[in-house]
C-alpha cells in the first residue's frame, strides 16, 4: 500500500513538472517576444516612424491573442475528462467550427469514440488540439480548399489524426513561419509522428 502512495506521487510529481514545463515553453517565451516588441515599438514612436510602430503593434496584437487561444487550451486540458463538454472530440470540432464556419469551406469529422475514453494525459490533449487549430488555420488561409476532412482513428496500438483538404497544395517548408515546425515538434513532444502530403490539396 505504502509503494503504491508512493507511485501516485511520483506520478503526480511527473504530471506536476510536464505542467511547468508546458507552461514555461508556451507562456514564457511569448511573454518575453511581446517585450521585446512593446520596445521596439516604443523606439519607433520616439522617432516618429509611425507606420513601422504600426506593424509591430499588429504584431503585438495577434501574438497576444495567441497566446490568449493558448491558456484557454492549457486550462481546458488541466480539467478532468468526465463531463461531455470537456472531450477531446468535443473541442476539436469546437475548434474547426470556430476557425472554418464563417467561412465557405465544408468540413466532415469522423473521430472514433474510443478517442474520448483513452486519451486523458493533459500534455496530449493540449498538443492535439493546438496540431489541429494550427492545421485548420493555415487551411483558412492558404490553401483555397472547399473541403476539408478531419478523421481521428485508433489503428491497432496508435492513434491516428489525419486533416486532408482539396486546396493548392505546398512545398512543405519547417524554416518559415507556417507552424510546421510546431505541429511537428508538439506532435513529437507526446511521442508521435508527423508527416505531410501535398500534392493536388494536401
Amino acid at each position: 500500500q505504502q509503494r503504491n502512495y508512493y507511485r501516485q506521487k511520483l506520478a503526480l510529481e511527473n504530471q506536476r513538472n510536464k505542467i511547468t514545463a508546458d507552461l514555461h515553453d508556451d507562456i514564457g517565451a511569448t511573454l518575453s517576444s511581446l517585450q521585446i516588441k512593446s520596445a521596439i515599438a516604443n523606439k519607433m514612436i520616439e522617432k516618429e516612424k509611425i507606420s513601422e510602430a504600426q506593424k509591430i503593434l499588429k504584431k503585438i496584437e495577434n501574438q497576444s491573442q495567441k497566446l490568449s487561444e493558448n491558456i484557454g487550451d492549457i486550462v481546458w486540458s488541466l480539467k478532468p475528462n468526465k463531463d461531455a463538454l470537456m472531450t477531446l472530440s468535443t473541442r476539436i470540432r469546437n475548434s474547426a467550427n470556430q476557425i472554418l464556419g464563417s467561412s465557405d469551406i465544408n468540413y466532415k469529422i469522423k473521430i472514433d469514440k474510443i478517442i474520448d475514453e483513452e486519451i486523458h494525459d493533459f500534455s496530449e490533449r493540449k498538443n492535439i488540439v493546438l496540431i489541429v487549430k494550427e492545421a485548420l488555420n493555415n487551411i483558412a488561409k492558404y490553401s483555397k480548399a472547399k473541403e476539408v476532412f478531419i478523421g481521428f482513428k485508433k489503428l491497432e496500438k496508435e492513434f491516428i489524426l489525419e486533416i486532408k483538404d482539396n486546396g493548392l497544395g505546398f512545398v512543405p517548408d519547417f524554416t518559415k513561419g507556417n507552424g510546421l515546425q510546431n505541429m511537428k515538434k508538439r506532435a513529437e513532444e507526446i511521442g508521435g509522428t508527423f508527416e505531410i502530403f501535398s500534392e493536388k490539396g494536401t
